[in-house]
């Protein structure tokens, strides 16, 4: 399986009903992964931002904005909380700036250390079977809400086969390798239908990919994803998540809390009551 390419045995129409009758994957690696440690790592998160966060248990997870003073769109991120760190997916590119950005804002009795995490493979798959095929598969998505996540594994057996006697006789099993191939999994924004990413490291891609592609996942490369998640209604960060718009004009009411005391741009969030209705982001379906 080859991730972000055309499928070239497919047509667009085809690869386009695989994402709406069954499941597709996606690389999504560019976006960035950065991990918060010490006590204030959801407190400070919580301060900045749209959503309330603060009381995140483990496996939980929230979509929040960060905002600028003025109430315009720095990132949309997602927050996966863990007992002792807090993940934050971020948009494509902006890890490092993020990094900076959170840093400055860190004040002297905050107790939070900021890491960009990189060299991950993030995968997205989207699709109405998304949870039923990677279950399938061997990676438990049953009972899991938006944003939260869990890790799952996947027994693998490499077997290197000695070459085929010219005499005869069926191939022998030179070396054997079993081990247990570590993913997880996080429920995301649906894209027709439905939506997980799975986070795994490098080494281990080969090997989940070639059980992607034997389980019927169809690759999609960025144009089409672009496409889908287009269609579904989901924003993206230097596209419609920009500078130039605050999170209500780009559809993300459910990453806004009107009801947490004060965060930074509270007052540029705060709905006008037809602000609901003319600020969703336009769908083309």
């Amino acid at each position: 399986m080859i991730l972000n390419e055309p499928t070239p045995e497919l047509s667009p129409a085809e690869v386009y009903q695989a994402a709406h009758e069954a499941a597709v994957v996606v690389d999504l690696s560019a976006r960035g992964l950065i991990e918060l440690k010490g006590r204030s790592r959801l407190e400070l998160i919580d301060r900045m931002s749209t959503q309330a966060v603060k009381e995140l248990a483990e496996w939980q997870g929230a979509a929040t904005v960060l905002t600028t003073d003025i109430g315009r769109i720095i990132d949309r991120v997602v927050l996966y909380a863990s007992d002792d760190r807090v993940l934050m997916l971020t948009g494509e590119g902006h890890a490092d700036a993020l990094v900076k950005y959170l840093r400055r804002n860190i004040f002297y009795n905050d107790d939070l250390q900021v890491t960009w995490l990189g060299g991950l493979l993030l995968l997205g798959v989207y699709g109405p079977r998304a949870g039923e095929m990677l279950a399938e598969v061997g990676l438990e998505t049953e009972a899991l809400p938006l944003h939260h996540w869990r890790v799952s594994s996947i027994p693998i057996i490499n077997a290197q086969l000695a070459p085929i006697d010219p005499g005869g006789g069926l191939p022998r099993a030179q070396k054997i390798e079993a081990f247990e191939l570590f993913c997880m999994i996080f429920r995301a924004d649906p894209i027709a239908g439905d939506g997980y990413y799975l986070l795994i490291e490098p080494k281990n891609a080969a090997q989940l990919l070639t059980l992607l592609s034997i389980s019927g996942f169809t690759p999609i490369d960025e144009e089409t994803y672009d496409y889908l998640r287009i269609e579904a209604g989901r924003p993206r960060f230097g596209r419609e998540l920009t500078l130039d718009y605050i999170p209500l004009e780009a559809g993300l009411w459910d990453d806004v809390s009107f009801s947490k005391a004060c965060y930074t741009c509270l007052l540029y969030t705060s709905p006008s009551p037809r602000d609901r209705t003319r600020s969703r982001m336009p769908s083309s379906a």
